[in-house]
């Protein structure tokens, strides 16, 4: 880690401050709002800089602790819980191992910006785009991604990297593990109702057993579910979602 140099903490401050007023397209000033964006990504201290070459793995290690393997292009969507009609764009991407939000400078410099005033962005590369909004998981602040964004019901996952060590054994006729180290995703999904949030298992039974409170949600889902043979997996899940959240 390096300290950042002062030119490059002056020009980001000069860069957030020229287009502050992009933050309220109704042009009523949110000088708070304004100020705690630019706090979250200039306060002295508190970021760490590094400068990233690529995203890519090394040699020998199968995936990424990264959302994408490039740039993206990030947009805040709440600030001091009110929402920005019209963000500043960023180049960053996420480490999901550390749930942490990369942003890169004009200069290249890569930095962690502190986060604590923001509550959710949108981020694209290519044609992929994704919310993530700040949620409490089990005592934990951080970011997951929301799969729906509108109606009774919200589904989130919480995006999980776990790194696992090479850990093969030759035993002459038997070898077991494997020789090379992995970034293994391993992502939790949860339901969010009333401000209640929910594991949600991925067992078509027992994810129909989550929702025995509503019976309308619970046909609406068992219908959906029962109407095709894909493998019961988030992408499932969250259309269900959606079936759901249009009877509301």
């Amino acid at each position: 880690m390096k300290v950042a140099p002062l030119l490059f903490t002056a020009f980001v401050v000069f860069s957030y401050s020229a287009s502050a007023q992009s933050i309220d397209s109704t042009g009523a000033t949110r000088n708070t709002q304004i100020h705690n964006v630019v706090e979250s990504f200039t306060r002295p201290g508190g970021f760490n800089t590094f400068v990233v070459n690529t995203f890519t793995s090394p040699v020998g290690t199968v995936g990424s602790p990264y959302l994408f393997q490039k740039w993206g292009k990030l947009s805040l969507d709440s600030v001091d819980n009110q929402p920005v009609k019209k963000s500043i764009t960023y180049q960053a991407n996420i480490d999901l191992q550390k749930n942490q939000v990369i942003v890169k400078s004009g200069d290249g410099t890569a930095f962690t910006p502190t986060t604590d005033n923001i509550q959710g962005f949108h981020i694209q590369s290519g044609d992929t785009s994704l919310v993530f909004v700040k949620e409490n998981i089990e005592g934990v602040s951080k970011f997951v991604e929301q799969l729906s964004t509108s109606g009774k019901y919200t589904l989130l996952v919480d995006k999980q990297i776990v790194y696992e060590r090479a850990d093969y054994v030759d035993k002459g006729f038997v070898q077991t593990g494997k020789n090379y180290n992995e970034f293994v995703h391993k992502n939790t999904l949860y339901l969010k109702t009333n401000g209640t949030l929910q594991k949600v298992p991925l067992k078509r039974k027992q994810f129909l057993a989550l929702l025995q409170g509503d019976p309308k949600a619970q046909a609406v889902a068992k219908k959906v579910i029962n109407a095709t043979d894909d493998p019961f997996d988030e992408y499932l899940v969250a259309g269900v979602v959606e079936e759901i959240n249009k009877i509301q």
